[in-house]
């Protein structure tokens, strides 16, 4: 099972409505097996658009258990907190395998033939993502 990442971009209107809701956050998604891995900090443009909003980047052991956190009881009363602090936008992403990353290493190095069927699957899954089938 791979590990999978909620990111979190969220645009904050009322700060102490959104501190009330930071209280809580760190026990649930602890429950379900997640940590944060970035929590707001400091953010440094380098290409496009200056970046305004807060950044959450949280580690969970799989997609399951990010979406069973998400769609958890106790968050969605932490959620109620946030209703009108600002607005948010979660998106789970999967790991990407180490295997994965080597092989393309060693492709862009040129010391791997790259084979049509894994850049066909890669393409094939960024489209269905794109196109909201998966």
């Amino acid at each position: 099972m791979a590990k999978a990442y909620l990111l979190v971009r969220v645009t904050i209107r009322d700060v102490a409505a959104y501190q009330e809701y930071m209280k809580h956050t760190p026990r649930i998604i602890d429950a379900h097996g997640g940590r944060m891995i970035v929590r707001g900090g400091e953010a440094d443009t380098m290409e496009g658009p200056k970046e305004t909003q807060r950044h959450v980047i949280i580690e969970f052991p799989s997609s399951g258990a990010a979406r069973a956190f998400y769609d958890s009881e106790d968050y969605a009363a932490a959620k109620a907190l946030r209703e009108g602090a600002g607005e948010a936008q979660f998106v789970i992403l999967e790991r990407y395998a180490p295997e994965s990353w080597e092989d393309a290493v060693l492709v862009s190095r040129g010391e791997l033939a790259e084979t049509d069927k894994r850049r066909d699957e890669e393409v094939s899954l960024t489209q269905k993502r794109r196109d909201g089938e998966t």
